[in-house]
């Protein structure tokens, strides 16, 4: 393989529920092995080489098999790009969550809850990721991101548990000036 195309595989290891286009460019594109001009390419030079599987006609998207995400994701710690990686994704489907949720309630909700529910490992994987490296307020703003959606499809059980986690977690991180009270009464509410 190419550096190029190495590099974009094993990034692409961090999107369980695989990725599109548009979430390479944002998560996978740095300032010279991988760049944005090359994304399309790569993807279908992944797919030439069976370590992406292009699924979807009018909108593609890539997926990878569990065994290759593992070994991406090894590689991906061995060469310390782990954590940046994984950061990056967390933050593309945190804002892609808050710019779906209004749609939810909205004449675009059709269009939205598809999105959510292809992205669902993903936004999963980005709410664990927050989770785990301490940013509460971003884990409990993409929480409440997700209420809706949640309740929509009528997975009260899923909302609760996750939104409780988030609540019940280490939220050391917020402070009581930047978690302003309708947050709090709205992931209060979500859980129960």
């Amino acid at each position: 393989l190419f550096r190029s195309e190495k590099t974009l595989a094993e990034r692409a290891a961090v999107f369980p529920a695989g990725l599109s286009p548009a979430s390479a460019l944002a998560v996978c594109v740095d300032d010279g092995t991988v760049t944005a001009a090359d994304v399309p390419d790569l993807l279908d030079a992944l797919v030439e080489k069976s370590l992406l599987q292009l699924t979807g006609d009018a909108h593609p998207r890539y997926r990878m098999l569990e065994t290759i995400r593992e070994y991406g994701t090894e590689r991906l710690a061995e060469r310390g790009e782990l954590a940046e990686i994984g950061e990056r994704h967390a933050r593309y489907f945190a804002r892609l969550a808050a710019r779906l949720d209004p749609q939810l309630r909205s004449h675009g909700q059709r269009e939205a809850l598809q999105e959510f529910r292809l992205e669902h490992d993903n936004v999963m994987a980005a709410l664990r990721h927050l989770a785990d490296i301490g940013d509460a307020q971003a884990a409990l703003e993409l929480a409440l991101d997700l209420g809706w959606y949640w309740v929509i499809l009528g997975r009260h059980a899923e909302g609760a548990a996750i939104m409780a986690t988030v609540l019940g977690g280490d939220l050391s991180g917020v402070h009581p000036q930047t978690l302003i009270s309708a947050e709090l009464m709205q992931a209060l509410n979500a859980a129960a």
